[in-house]
């Protein structure tokens, strides 16, 4: 039987928290916006010297779309 290729969409969603000294919620928010990151590879990083701490599962949770066909 010949082996087809299949286009299969994945999404991986890690959760957890950034520890940020703000003034203000919008404040942390806007570092979170824009300091903070995930690579893969490189793991959770954040740019800012104001998010002291993060606390995310190493694991993340796994959700595959529908499945079609390519070839």
């Amino acid at each position: 039987m010949k082996k087809r290729i299949y286009k299969v969409p994945v999404k991986f969603v890690f959760e957890g928290e950034f520890y940020v000294e703000a003034e203000s919620a919008r404040e942390a928010y806007g570092i979170v916006d824009n300091d903070c990151h995930m690579v893969m590879g490189s793991g959770v990083q954040s740019d800012s010297e104001d998010v002291s701490d993060w606390d995310f599962d190493m694991h993340s949770d796994k959700f595959i779309g529908r499945v079609t066909r390519e070839r």
